[in-house]
């Protein structure tokens, strides 16, 4: 994988939380997606630290387990669990091999399938998702957008993000990025996956429905910084955001 998460761990949570748009633009988008989940049980792939399962527990879900395939991300979500217990669930696990957790009503992914290396381990992620989720269950992602222009990476950094590609947007590309919080640099890398590329791993691995979402910037957001402030980021459009729903066809093999 490109992004090594075991030596980001430490810092990650406490880093992202000083970053705006990742506060008032991707998270407020993902829980506007992700909408009522009282009485549901839920699936993080890639959870990190319990960036996201802490905030869906204590929005009522009845069962949250999280899952990374980095020791030390794991080590840390249970260490908060530990500390303030909530019941949540970390598994240590890899994404592209054929888990089978449970049978949830949701499973969310955010920025973490983008470290697929190829079109078949994208599938691959998409079908141990299908694979636990319940008919009808639904499935949201959010991630870097891969199909950013190289001539907008530069509007980004006054976000705290400094985007660069390794050659030209195709597969095997490596998409880096790095963050930019108080005296800190994490570094995070992405594979290339176009837009077709999702839609078809989805599909194959039996979604339906899939909807792509315009991102939203929080009201305490625009009032902190203003609509002006947020042009670049939500008309170039930074992050993609996405759901779908398990069909109830049977998987279809990588090809």
């Amino acid at each position: 994988m490109a992004s090594n998460y075991n030596e980001i761990a430490l810092d990650y949570a406490a880093s992202l939380d000083k970053l705006p748009a990742a506060k008032h633009v991707d998270d407020y988008t993902f829980f506007n997606m992700v909408g009522e989940v009282t009485g549901k049980t839920i699936l993080d792939i890639g959870c990190g630290p319990g960036v996201y399962t802490r905030p869906l527990k204590q929005m009522g879900a009845a069962r949250v387990v999280g899952l990374d395939y980095a020791p030390e991300m794991i080590k840390q979500a249970q260490a908060e669990e530990t500390r303030s217990p909530l019941g949540i669930e970390y598994i240590l696990g890899d994404m592209f091999a054929p888990v089978r957790l449970g049978s949830f009503d949701l499973a969310v992914a955010s920025f973490i399938l983008g470290l697929a290396p190829t079109r078949e381990h994208l599938l691959k992620a998409c079908q141990m998702v299908h694979s636990n989720l319940r008919a009808r269950g639904r499935f949201l992602v959010a991630g870097l957008n891969p199909e950013l222009s190289p001539a907008t990476y530069p509007l980004f950094e006054k976000y705290g993000y400094k985007v660069s590609a390794s050659g030209p947007l195709e597969e095997g590309a490596i998409i880096t990025v790095v963050v930019s919080s108080d005296d800190k640099q994490l570094v995070y890398q992405d594979y290339f996956h176009s837009h077709a590329d999702y839609e078809w791993a989805l599909q194959t691995a039996g979604f339906q429905a899939i909807r792509w979402r315009r991102p939203m910037v929080s009201p305490e957001g625009l009032q902190q910084f203003g609509q002006e402030f947020w042009r670049d980021y939500i008309e170039c459009q930074y992050g993609i955001y996405l759901e779908c729903v398990r069909a109830e066809s049977k998987l279809q093999s990588i090809p």
